[in-house]
């Protein structure tokens, strides 16, 4: 949420649901030319932007909150792009496939980490004020809930 407007994507669709945050009226959408099927959404208030994660263009879309104008902002073939996090300029991306954590800069794309993991389904992360990682997963042996969260370095 942005300037109290809240923004919404949809799986196989190329457009961005805009909302007022107060009185939930939609306002008119968003369109990204190319993108085909986002599945994460994240704003930037110091920026003014939204990077759209895009399973079906192996992208991350950067869009001004602005003026609307969008960008392919960083294509990847090595991994499956599954949720992304935003603080302070940088980027957290989780990949499902390989199970992996990436860190970019959005000043200039800049891979900053790269956490590789195994042995468990990963289904969100955030970087914390700290420099670390919070991760909710699910598979770890030793706990006794399927489900668990996680804080591990990341410097």
């Amino acid at each position: 949420m942005i300037d109290n407007k809240m923004f919404v994507v949809f799986a196989r669709t190329s457009k961005i649901e805009v909302y007022n945050a107060q009185t939930f009226r939609q306002l008119p959408d968003i369109r990204v030319k190319g993108m085909s099927n986002p599945c994460d959404i994240v704003a930037c208030h110091h920026g003014g932007e939204m990077y759209i994660a895009d399973l079906g263009g192996c992208c991350i879309w950067r869009v001004s909150i602005e003026n609307f104008s969008f960008v392919r902002w960083l294509t990847i073939h090595t991994f499956n792009i599954w949720t992304l996090s935003l603080r302070s300029q940088r980027l957290l991306v989780t990949s499902f496939l390989p199970p992996s954590i990436l860190l970019y800069s959005t000043a200039n794309k800049e891979l900053l980490r790269v956490v590789e993991l195994s042995g468990f389904v990963m289904h969100h992360a955030a970087e914390t004020t700290r420099g670390t990682i919070v991760v909710c997963h699910e598979g770890i042996s030793g706990g006794s809930w399927p489900w668990e969260v996680s804080e591990n370095c990341f410097h």
